[in-house]
């Protein structure tokens, strides 16, 4: 899935803010997007909960945050929504809108070009 979504990222998220939904590594143990359910978090179950929310918002796409230099945090898997916003508060309303938590969904700037340095906005 990171292969087929990486061309979209490079030529039209890259160097933009975006709405990031999910952020998983291998062994995490943490909430499923729900904020309720507790997973520990494998390959399958990474993978299971982009495709669930890809059916539920179809623009999402699913990054190698090892690929990108403004993510800061290693071996984390990225849902980002395929979606575009002229600032942080935009990308954050669009979380809002959609009733995710907000430790779930947040603005960031995904890019190679800049480090993680002023890329997260987190809602409040």
């Amino acid at each position: 899935q990171v292969n087929q979504d990486r061309p979209f990222i490079q030529s039209r998220l890259a160097d933009r803010w975006v709405a990031q939904i999910s952020s998983k590594r291998l062994g995490l143990v943490a909430t499923d997007v729900d904020a309720r359910t507790m997973v520990t978090w494998t390959p399958c179950e990474i993978l299971n909960q982009h495709l669930r929310l890809r059916t539920r918002y179809p623009e999402v796409r699913l990054a190698s945050g090892d690929e990108w230099r403004s993510i800061s945090l290693p071996g984390r898997w990225v849902t980002f929504a395929g979606l575009t916003f002229e600032s942080p508060a935009a990308a954050n309303r669009w979380c809002d809108d959609r009733g995710i938590p907000a430790n779930e969904c947040f603005a960031k700037l995904i890019s190679n070009s800049r480090d993680s340095d002023g890329a997260t906005q987190y809602r409040r």
